[in-house]
């Protein structure tokens, strides 16, 4: 009696997905004359084309003035900014975290920037931020 050979065969061949994700953490100064006026942007890092930020986790280290708050977002200039996250806390070294999914076009460079508001930035403090890029389109919402 011959063996019989069980195992399902495929004509199509499958070829692994060449997903490469990047986890950032950074942390950089930023001075209140970094930015003087109110509603000021910080551009912190480059978000390669075809990336997009799937989780973000970021804040201040330390008051940033009375009335001043920090929301981080995307965009290719400060123009077209779209917020991913809520304001921090004013007042107080303050972290938030990304609500926001991130659904602009991919196809080219973009950023992350901090938007101060609320009031000028007067103290000296650290911008801290840790976040995950992924390839690909943008999510289903």
């Amino acid at each position: 009696m011959a063996d019989i050979d069980k195992r399902r065969t495929s004509s199509a061949t499958l070829t692994p997905l060449d997903i490469k994700p990047i986890l950032i953490t950074r942390s950089v100064s930023v001075t209140g004359a970094d930015v003087s006026g109110t509603s000021d942007f910080v551009q912190l890092e480059l978000i390669p084309t075809g990336y997009r930020v799937v989780s973000l986790i970021a804040g201040h280290d330390a008051t940033l003035g009375a009335s001043c708050t920090a929301t981080f977002g995307v965009s290719s200039t400060s123009a077209t900014f779209v917020a991913l996250t809520g304001a921090s806390t004013a007042g107080a070294a303050s972290y938030v975290a990304q609500s926001v999914p991130d659904v602009g076009t991919n196809t080219y460079d973009r950023y992350l920037w901090a938007d101060i508001g609320g009031a000028d930035q007067t103290a000296t403090a650290n911008y801290n931020y840790t976040f995950l890029l992924t390839p690909g389109p943008a999510p289903v919402t």
